[in-house]
């Protein structure tokens, strides 16, 4: 009986301890993958946003224009692709696309871009559609930069075939363009003198990129605000915390480095995402403590034409 109660004993101690290290394993086996997932969701996060921002950027209006551009684009202004900032929410135009200009039908405000997939100049993420947005790139003076503009339209016809002076395959879209002053077009003739054959296009969607709550969780999203369509979740979830501990955190700097709260000054962007780990993980071997924990990465981010 003695030596049965003690064979018990030790049954008894050695399969505590052995519970003891498998519980001890799983938490461990349990907080990693939690970290792990985190530590994933925020690199992606910090990629998806420096290739989403990589082509937002500013244009200067030359200061010598042509006579017939001046009354639609001041000497000197600044049309910045970021339309609207806030601590954690960003509103600009993501490029979508690149065409070339070769050939322009001034009696339909039409452009043809070149479509030959042989030649790979047209590249759209989606077929083009009414109410798209692009820009144009205008030169007076070939020789010159000195009158060079960048031309901000919208598409007001349906995209069709038609092909270019060449005869290879071409895009016709019917186009309207706009100007610095709010609300005044720019005439099709006017644009149509200073935009040659072979001149830059560039399809952009304006854009929102924020953090919001859904479910009791934060997450990164963004809308399309062409669509119309409502926010859509990237990654997450994020934290939902204040200042230092907001899920995402945008600061905007202008040329001298300095925090700005204007969108036209803005020429770099310093993003800053805080991830958290999907559930409560252990904070040391022995488990005494659960919580949740965090990671958090700092992307910088310089505008197209920020020049130092």
């Amino acid at each position: 009986m003695v030596e049965l109660m003690i064979a018990l004993v030790l049954t008894l101690m050695v399969g505590a301890v052995t519970y003891r290290i498998l519980m001890t394993n799983q938490r461990v086996t349990r907080s990693q993958s939690e970290r792990v997932g985190m530590q994933d969701n925020v690199r992606s996060g910090a990629l998806i946003i420096g290739s989403e921002l990589r082509e937002v950027g500013y244009d200067r209006m030359p200061a010598v224009l042509n006579v017939a551009l001046a009354p639609y684009f001041g000497a000197g202004a600044l049309r910045s692709d970021i339309v609207a900032i806030g601590p954690d929410s960003v509103r600009y135009k993501a490029m979508r696309g690149f065409g070339v200009v070769c050939n322009k039908v001034l009696a339909s405000n039409q452009l043809v871009l070149r479509a030959n997939p042989a030649e790979n100049l047209l590249q759209v993420t989606r077929p083009l559609a009414v109410g798209d947005s692009l820009m144009v790139y205008g030169e007076d003076t070939p020789m010159s930069s000195a009158d060079d503009v960048w031309f901000h339209a919208s598409i007001i016809g349906l995209p069709g075939a038609l092909n270019c002076p060449d005869g290879t395959a071409g895009l016709r879209v019917n186009v309207q363009f706009s100007s610095a002053v709010a609300g005044v077009p720019v005439p099709t003739a006017t644009a149509f003198g200073v935009i040659t054959v072979g001149a830059p296009v560039r399809f952009f969607e304006e854009m929102v990129l924020r953090s919001y709550v859904a479910n009791g969780d934060a997450w990164l999203g963004v809308r399309n605000l062409n669509t119309g369509t409502a926010i859509q979740p990237v990654l997450g979830p994020i934290s939902n915390g204040l200042n230092a501990s907001q899920g995402l955190a945008l600061v905007y700097r202008d040329a001298n480095g300095a925090a700005t709260a204007v969108p036209a000054n803005v020429r770099s962007m310093e993003i800053t995402l805080r991830g958290i780990t999907d559930n409560p993980v252990y904070r040391n071997v022995q488990g005494y403590r659960r919580s949740v924990d965090t990671l958090a990465m700092t992307t910088h981010v310089a505008l197209r034409n920020a020049l130092r």
